[in-house]
């Protein structure tokens, strides 16, 4: 999972490089809205209430990190390069991510089971 969280970081360099100054591109919060968004292109157009929406479907009872407006403003000021191409492949990789953090948790309470009182 290292490995994968550093292929999106470097993709992201290309794609949204503004991006990893507004928060972990690698939390919870980023996951929904990077596979609806995955670069500044198609970022520019998104509008505040959709960004708002994905930001509180990640969760609804914490304050997102950054202000919809922060990260639109984000998308037009940036320097990124525009690639379809990787923005599908960083989807794929945010969404290889989700699976491995799953599988995890799902390991993790298959051992711990056993050993509850």
């Amino acid at each position: 999972m290292s490995g994968l969280k550093n292929d999106i970081k470097r993709m992201l360099q290309i794609t949204f490089p503004e991006l990893e100054s507004l928060c972990n591109v690698c939390s919870e919060w980023m996951r929904d809205i990077i596979k609806q968004y995955p670069s500044a292109r198609l970022s520019r157009t998104a509008n505040a209430r959709a960004i708002k929406k994905a930001l509180m479907h990640s969760d609804a009872k914490r304050t997102p990190p950054f202000h919809p407006e922060d990260f639109i403003t984000a998308a037009k000021k940036s320097v990124a390069t525009d690639s379809i191409a990787k923005e599908l492949i960083l989807s794929e990789k945010y969404a290889t991510l989700e699976y491995l953090m799953k599988q995890r948790e799902r390991i993790m309470e298959t051992l711990v089971e056993p050993v509850r009182p």
